[in-house]
């Protein structure tokens, strides 16, 4: 044979084809479509979602209660822009407004005092108490002012504040004094109180006008002048006076006009500052007192139009003292009427409790005059260089600090170093107007600005922070069953009731679910102390626990369905007491294998396969069901547990899990009646089922015993005993018998049952083992004689006579034992 030939027949019995049949099959494997992938490797979109029903019934949830609160929180960052009205479709907003405002005063006082950089070019003159006490008169002449406004320039003060209204005329003379030494001093400066008027906007609630009187003006006197000419014409001190203010007056002395306007919270408390007010169509722009004191300290305010101060509150961006151009976080506040001005407002860092910042009586920086026994005017107070070195160089601020002059606004509460702090500290503080401009104008010194966090910002918080407790209260939902599961069976073993799975779950619930709301909170709280960010907390915070609390009453309704379902399917497969130890274990953990003393019984059917081959096997199944049934009411009626079938046998075993004393004694009585209630079946039924029972005591294995890394277990019992009580039921054959137990079990029962003594053989026992044939209970005829091929004539029991096992064991010294079960027929009531 050629070496081709020979090539080509190992190749076709390799079953290999040439070349050209290769490429055909290949063009006709492309041509044809790939088979479908097999069920088990599609993916299931709808059974994807039922697999996740609680986890997409918690987002529609989270999505649904979270779009409630985005729109109280759209609500609540408008606090500013307009007259609001309560909406009916916005419950609870003035609640929920009012604990976000507490919780951002709580800010500061969590956080404590703070000494701004520029504390040491700020200085206080308060018209205290002593002050008032001294002078004994208000309002004071404005030659007193004067004096002090002359004191402080030669003290060196850069910037004086006079926290007073000069709107009104009193007195030419004082006024015309007042002006002179504020055009001496040349850096002073007045603010223009706001007034308010009420009116109506259309369909809207009452608003307020408000609109700004600035101080006196070169040519308010005028008119005055014009009714007192001849008054000024005899007096050349009053005509003076007049011509001095007529070139001077008050408002032209001052740098600029200052907002002293302060808008007001829902609880009545300020916590926002004018920065810009826009006057005439806008096309005026004015500041704050304390922005105005800071900017003539930095020299922004100059007479050109469009300087550096007029533009910093256009642009809402300010120049510090280190250089550094900060942008003012600013909000607008919109007018309830167009007639009214428009305010951009600012919020204001609270540095401390009131008396943060040096304060100096009035009468002791102005001194006052004494007259002493000698007649001579002595000065108190102090002294020039007392002066200088307290205000030279500094901002100085002047006004009412007592509070009897009623110049005071709310602020968030400072508690003293060690003192308890309270999350939800009330503003009951106090702070003096005059100190609240000297706390602003630190702040634009410092550039140590409050910012809130941008709206959208907030939206996403409270969608986020929802979504993140619903699912994290459906993550808990295992961890949590299996903890409460765990505690309710340690607390059932000192009697504790059902109620208490419900009251750990929901504890345990209350404590985890809180986790996302605590971690949420000190973020917040973190960045309010760090970076001066205000995180709207109230809207997502509620807005998360009412997310879980709903997500909690949906899972404890499936958890209580699924538990309800899981208890009804367990009971159809294992004993009341199995049941109950395997729910109590954690998921994915089963009950632990321990050793114990207890009692099995094993039974078997003589005739059962004969009978099997001659019917049908429905029929026989039908039968068996029957048969299993009746036995099974028998095996739960004495504590026993079925553990399982094999075939027609059935295996059950007494003392476990749940301990008893009498778990022998039982096990014979149950051995007894099964054989009464398989006579009674077999006269009922006409099916020849014969019942051989093997009962033995001793130590065993029990618990859930399998494949641990498969996770597939059996509830069962394991060791010489289990094999021992079959071996027994099998020995039944070889004696004739129906019932045999072992001697350990004879003793442990107390001689409750009529039984004959036997030595056996026992495969894998290498001597004979004694064991006892029970015929019946003691005492009562031997009813064996029917168990076998003798079928009995069944007969109805009388009342007195149901209790006849009982009897017998009373008898015997064993009223304690358990005996038949109520409404379980005697063997002895069947039919002769």
């Amino acid at each position: 044979m050629s070496d081709e030939s020979r090539k080509n027949r190992s190749l076709g019995r390799r079953g290999t084809r040439s070349l050209p049949e290769a490429e055909a099959d290949r063009q006709r494997a492309r041509r044809t479509p790939r088979a479908p992938k097999p069920d088990s490797l599609r993916f299931h979109f709808g059974a994807w979602i039922q697999a996740r029903r609680l986890e997409m019934a918690a987002i529609i949830i989270a999505l649904i209660i979270s779009q409630f609160f985005v729109l109280q929180a759209q609500h609540f960052e408008g606090r500013y822009a307009r007259a609001r009205e309560a909406e009916w479709w916005l419950p609870f907003w003035q609640n929920l407004e009012s604990l976000e405002l507490r919780l951002y005063d709580s800010r500061f006082t969590n956080r404590g005092p703070r000494v701004p950089a520029c504390y040491d070019k700020i200085a206080i003159v308060g018209v205290d108490q002593k002050s008032l006490n001294s002078y004994e008169t208000w309002p004071w002449p404005r030659e007193w002012h004067a004096r002090l406004v002359s004191r402080l320039k030669k003290a060196g003060a850069k910037v004086i504040v006079l926290d007073f209204d000069f709107n009104d005329k009193r007195d030419i003379i004082a006024d015309a004094t007042l002006a002179q030494a504020m055009a001496d001093a040349g850096n002073v400066i007045l603010p223009s109180f706001d007034t308010m008027e009420e009116s109506r906007a259309g369909a809207a609630a009452t608003a307020m006008m408000i609109s700004l009187n600035s101080p006196l003006a070169q040519s308010d006197y005028d008119q005055w002048a014009a009714i007192h000419r001849k008054e000024l014409q005899s007096d050349p001190k009053l005509k003076r006076a007049y011509e001095t203010f007529s070139g001077l007056g008050l408002d032209e002395q001052t740098p600029d006009l200052g907002i002293n306007y302060l808008p007001y919270d829902l609880d009545d408390s300020a916590r926002r500052y004018p920065f810009r007010g826009e006057f005439n169509d806008r096309s005026v722009n004015i500041g704050g007192v304390g922005i105005l004191a800071a900017a003539t300290y930095q020299k922004m305010v100059d007479a050109r139009p469009d300087g550096r101060y007029e533009t910093a509150l256009k642009k809402g961006v300010w120049p510090t003292l280190n250089g550094a151009a900060r942008p003012v976080p600013l909000t607008l506040n919109l007018p309830s009427l167009p007639t009214s001005p428009v305010y951009f407002t600012t919020p204001i860092h609270w540095w401390g409790p009131p008396g943060t910042f040096n304060t100096y009586s009035y009468s002791a920086v102005l001194g006052v005059e004494e007259v002493d026994e000698n007649n001579r005017v002595r000065t108190s107070g102090y002294s020039d260089a007392d002066l200088k070195k307290h205000f030279q160089d500094r901002i100085v601020f002047v006004g009412a600090t007592a509070h009897i002059l009623k110049d005071n606004f709310s602020m968030p509460l400072f508690l003293e170093q060690g003192a308890r702090k309270s999350g939800f500290g009330r503003a009951e503080a106090k702070i003096s107007g005059v100190e609240l401009h000297a706390t602003v104008a630190a702040m634009f010194l410092d550039g140590a600005f409050i910012r809130t966090i941008a709206p959208h910002w907030t939206i996403a918080s409270i969608y986020g922070l929802s979504l993140i407790a619903c699912l994290w209260t459906v993550i808990l939902r295992g961890w949590v069953n299996n903890l409460a599961r765990t505690m309710q069976k340690k607390a059932s073993k000192v009697g504790l009731g059902w109620w208490l799975h419900s009251w750990l779950w929901f504890s345990v619930y209350a404590l985890l679910v809180s986790l996302p709301l605590i971690l949420f909170w000190q973020a917040g709280k973190m960045l309010f102390l760090v970076k001066n960010l205000w995180v709207i907390t109230v809207y997502p915070g509620v807005s998360a626990a009412l997310t879980s609390a709903t997500v909690l009453m949906l899972l404890f309704a499936a958890e209580t369905i699924e538990r309800r379902k899981t208890i009804a399917q367990l009971g159809s497969f294992m004993s009341p007491e199995v049941r109950d130890e395997i729910l109590a274990q954690p998921e994915n953990q089963y009950v632990r294998p321990r050793r114990l003393t207890a009692t099995m019984l094993f039974t078997d059917l003589e005739g059962f396969t004969s009978y099997s081959e001659e019917h049908e096997p429905e029929e026989v199944v039908e039968a068996l069901n029957d048969y299993f049934d009746r036995m099974v009411t028998i095996v739960n009626a004495h504590g026993g547990n079925v553990d399982k079938y094999i075939g027609d046998s059935v295996m059950a075993f007494f003392g476990f899990p749940l301990p008893r004393y009498d778990h022998a004694a039982q096990a014979l009585l149950c051995a007894i009646a099964m054989q009464e209630e398989c006579a009674r079946f077999r006269e009922e039924t006409g099916v020849e089922f014969y019942m051989r029972v093997g009962v033995h005591t001793g130590e065993m294995i029990a618990g859930a015993i399998g494949a641990e890394k498969a996770n597939h277990f059996n509830y069962t019992a394991l060791g010489d005993t289990v094999n021992l009580a079959s071996r027994l039921e099998g020995k039944n054959k070889e004696f004739g018998s129906w019932i045999m137990c072992s001697a350990a079990t004879y003793e442990a029962a107390g001689g409750i049952v009529e039984a004959e003594p036997k030595g056996a053989s026992i495969k894998g026992k290498s001597q004979d083992v004694e064991v006892f044939i029970v015929h019946g209970l003691k005492g009562a005829p031997e009813q064996d004689k029917h168990w076998g091929r003798q079928l009995p004539s069944p007969i109805t029991p009388s009342a007195g006579e149901l209790t006849t096992g009982a009897q017998a064991l009373a008898e015997d010294g064993a009223e304690d034992m358990l005996a038949l079960p109520a409404g379980t027929r005697e063997p002895g009531d069947a039919k002769s």
